[in-house]
């Protein structure tokens, strides 16, 4: 009976164990658990809002395609981008691990159009592991917007080194810089570039298209925009944007 009783007791205690050592373990967890529900909650937002996967628009379009199955007003958009913002900063809290909520706020800040504060957390996300290529893109959009050239610069450098893979999309960070930075002659050099690297990429002949526009010399800008439409017969939209009005004004002369 003693000995029936002392095992009894020796199984209960074990449970007891392993009940506070799953408690702990859920406790320790508890404010991960939390901050990936709020980070899934903050882009399940934003998607409602628009689309997170089309945020490249760099031709004046909104950031996000325009959702056409949930209608949103102004203020409802406003309110839902500020939820957001407030869900993300206090998961990024519960767990400093989630480093690509920096990207995300900084996606949010963008389309509440509070770009100093957009700036402020693309930096962040570009200056954490793991990270996002686009969150380059978005930052140094915003800075050319800004006219910050100098650190446009510094981020397409940084771009550069860290993808030295992708040089491509280094060069044309970089050649869009000096372009709207209005040095013509950089802009060109830098399309030169990434034409030599690959001389069917459309980007880059726009780059040299609206440069050598810029500076008045036509027939160079019009031979690299019937290489666009050799490329592309049924060329109707232009991706990188800000070539756009040159484009135009080469099809009107």
């Amino acid at each position: 009976m003693k000995k029936t009783s002392l095992i009894l007791l020796m199984n209960i205690a074990i449970v007891f164990f392993f009940v506070d050592d799953f408690t702990e373990a859920n406790n320790v967890n508890y404010p991960k658990n939390e901050a990936k529900l709020l980070f899934a909650d903050s882009i399940s937002i934003l998607n409602k809002i628009g689309g997170i996967g089309a945020f490249e628009a760099f031709d004046g379009r909104p950031f996000f395609p325009k959702n056409e199955v949930v209608p949103l007003t102004a203020m409802q958009v406003n309110q839902l981008l500020m939820e957001a913002i407030q869900k993300l900063k206090k998961a990024i809290k519960l767990d400093s691990s989630l480093k690509e909520i920096y990207h995300f706020m900084g996606v949010a800040y963008i389309l509440l159009k509070q770009l100093d504060e957009a700036i402020k957390a693309l930096e962040m996300a570009i200056n954490v592991k793991p990270q996002k290529k686009i969150s380059y893109s978005f930052l140094c959009f915003i800075l050319w917007h800004k006219q910050r050239f100098d650190k446009a610069h510094k981020v397409a450098g940084k771009f550069l080194k860290q993808y030295e893979e992708d040089q491509i999309t280094g060069l044309k960070l970089v050649g869009s810089t000096f372009y709207f930075q209005g040095d013509y002659e950089n802009a060109i050099e830098k399309g030169k570039e990434i034409i030599n690297i690959d001389d069917k990429d459309i980007d880059g002949h726009l780059l040299l298209a609206k440069s050598y526009h810029s500076l008045g010399e036509k027939k160079d800008a019009a031979n690299e925009f019937e290489k666009i439409i050799k490329l592309n017969p049924n060329f109707t939209e232009i991706p990188t944007g800000y070539l756009k009005d040159s484009v135009d004004a080469i099809r009107n002369d």
